[in-house]
């Protein structure tokens, strides 16, 4: 990775970042739950559907429960819903939480996560309150409470303009390259995680 020379503030990713994602898990248990091609059916709601309205804080739990439900006609209990969703969300990582620690004395830490808040509240179950992210970040930006996501160029904006940082002292990490594209076009430096544990190595 280049110098981190004039970078003061680094903004993480969750997914596949910091957590390991595992999308297969969740669509393996779906089905299990009696939906059909639910991968299909995350697929095609994820950027305009019932899907991104939660991740954007648009809907709540249970209208979402309920549209899942509706999305198949199939009768299945909110808990089982949350065990399914929640199926993608991989282990707790100790080595990556340390570094994390070993960056905040030298750097201003942000997360910056589409994400909702089964997901969100089920990360903090998974995370040792020793480790909690309230201690690890400065600042914590979730597009369901923003009601806005990545890869939107204002989504990124408005974490430097809340977080009164200067883009070109801001580096990025982030699994997708369309969110690092975004990120790009408003004068951050930022930079593709391909495999969750690989920016541990560029620091």
């Amino acid at each position: 990775m280049n110098s981190l020379s004039g970078i003061k503030n680094i903004i993480f990713d969750l997914g596949n970042v910091i957590l390991d994602i595992h999308t297969l898990k969740t669509i393996n248990e779906f089905e299990k739950l009696g939906f059909k091609h639910f991968n299909d059916l995350i697929s095609s709601s994820k950027s305009y559907g019932f899907f991104h309205d939660f991740e954007i804080g648009q809907i709540d739990r249970y209208t979402f429960f309920d549209k899942i439900r509706k999305s198949q006609n199939i009768n299945v209990s909110d808990q089982k819903i949350i065990n399914a969703w929640n199926a993608m969300l991989g282990d707790y990582d100790p080595k990556r939480i340390r570094k994390i620690k070993q960056l905040k004395p030298q750097f201003r830490l942000f997360l910056l996560s589409n994400t909702n808040e089964i997901h969100y509240n089920a990360v903090l179950d998974k995370i040792p309150e020793i480790d909690s992210f309230e201690k690890l970040f400065d600042t914590k930006f979730l597009s369901y409470k923003m009601n806005i996501s990545k890869p939107s160029v204002e989504i990124f904006e408005e974490v430097l303009t809340k977080s009164k940082i200067i883009a070109s002292e801001t580096l990025f990490l982030d699994d997708s390259p369309a969110n690092v594209a975004s990120a790009l076009k408003t004068g951050m430096q930022s930079r593709v995680v391909n495999y969750p544990t690989e920016w541990l190595n560029w620091f």
